[in-house]
């Protein structure tokens, strides 16, 4: 069968034009879930980055604090904008890299993707699966680099390595007002160098993923530059800016043309957030999925022949786990039954009482007055005999 394309005239609407209003509508009642997590030595200034993100102290607020994972800190926040509503969730890594040994300062932040993915695919295989599952997983990770060297750092590389393919992973150089345009440049070059000779696919969002168009600073962002800030300033005309202020001038966080901090921010919240959530789910999920599922497939102690097994018995268990509850309710049922009925007993037993009772005093009552009427006969009968007399008399006289 071959296959034709055809174009819909404006008088054969279909509806599919609407689809983007569906979307927005979708985000609108159900709200987005973004969890972003910021990874890098202390003093790169990670939570002023957060606050100049979304233009206010987030870091700073009295938002509810939630203790996780070891050397974890996860920190929730509901942004609301023109009616959209955005479940953000910080995840701070403190003193990473700040160790005598920092061999393994990465495990414990795999072990939490590993942890957030694990319970993703918990709820998603239940049987009694929720409408809308929690989305916990961590959507990207921005891993600041010091803008002291003339490259990553072995701690970077090998911190790179092991997540670039569980997480949208995108290198930061922090501070980028200590170094000229010349020293960027260079630190820029030798990131990216370093990133292709140790294989390390750091994410590029849809805009960029042409490699061969990264001809300009503005088709060529990775490594982002950055400048933060949470001292506002007062620009000519009244306008407000977060800045830094130094004798020689004045670095505004929010301009192109003294660093990248605009163009990231606008690369995740205004151009691909979406893209951020559907490529972890599409992407690194799957794959975590994947293995997930294989790993159950190879183990014999789960699944001694194949997943039907394994589904049987969880079917099984359920089944038996639902007998049991079924017995546990008649048996509460036979015992409120019983004690129903001992309770009509109880009553029953003092109903007879009560009419025996009152039946030997009726019969009393009866019997008594079963007495007085024949006392009031014999008495009739005497005042009669009585009166027969008198006139007997009388008429003899």
């Amino acid at each position: 069968m071959s296959e034709s394309s055809k174009a819909v005239h404006d008088t054969e609407y279909v509806g599919i034009g609407h689809y983007t209003n569906q979307f927005f509508r979708r985000a609108s009642r159900n709200g987005l879930e973004f969890t972003l997590m910021v990874v890098g030595q202390s003093g790169l200034g990670k939570s002023t980055f957060i606050d100049s993100l979304f233009q206010t102290d987030l870091i700073s607020s009295s938002a509810k604090y939630i203790p996780s994972a070891e050397k974890i800190r996860e920190r929730k926040f509901n942004i609301f904008e023109d009616n959209t509503k955005l479940q953000l969730t910080i995840v701070d890594t403190p003193a990473f890299g700040d160790m005598i040994n920092n061999c393994y300062c990465w495990r414990p932040i795999v072990d939490y993707i590993d942890k957030m993915n694990s319970n993703y695919l918990k709820d998603e295989s239940d049987i009694n699966r929720k409408t809308k599952i929690p989305d916990n997983r961590v959507h990207l990770c921005l891993y600041f680099i010091s803008p002291n060297g003339h490259g990553m750092k072995e701690l970077d590389i090998k911190f790179l390595s092991k997540l670039h393919d569980k997480v949208n992973v995108i290198p930061v150089i922090a501070k980028a007002d200590t170094l000229t345009t010349i020293e960027l440049e260079r630190l820029k070059s030798a990131i990216l160098f370093e990133l292709d000779v140790n294989d390390i696919n750091v994410y590029h969002f849809p805009s960029y993923a042409d490699k061969g168009s990264y001809q300009t600073k503005s088709n060529n962002p990775i490594p982002y530059a950055v400048i933060c800030s949470n001292l506002t300033v007062t620009k000519e005309g009244g306008k407000k800016i977060r800045a830094r202020e130094y004798p020689w001038g004045v670095v505004e966080i929010e301009n192109l043309t003294h660093n990248d901090f605009q163009l990231l921010k606008d690369d995740i919240l205004k151009k691909h957030l979406i893209d951020l959530i559907e490529d972890t789910a599409n992407v690194h999920y799957e794959n975590y999925r994947f293995t997930q599922l294989g790993k159950l497939l190879t183990n014999h102690t789960e699944v001694p022949n194949d997943i039907m097994t394994h589904v049987q018995r969880e079917l099984d268990r359920h089944e038996e786990k639902f007998k049991s509850k079924t017995a546990s309710m008649e048996r509460i049922f036979n015992d409120k039954v019983r004690e129903r009925e001992q309770l009509l007993e109880l009553k029953k037993g003092k109903v007879e009482e009560f009419e025996l009772k009152y039946e030997l005093i009726l019969a009393e009552k009866m019997k008594f007055l079963q007495n007085l009427s024949l006392e009031v006969n014999k008495m009739r009968l005497a005042y009669n005999l009585r009166g027969e007399g008198l006139s007997d008399k009388s008429s003899m006289g």
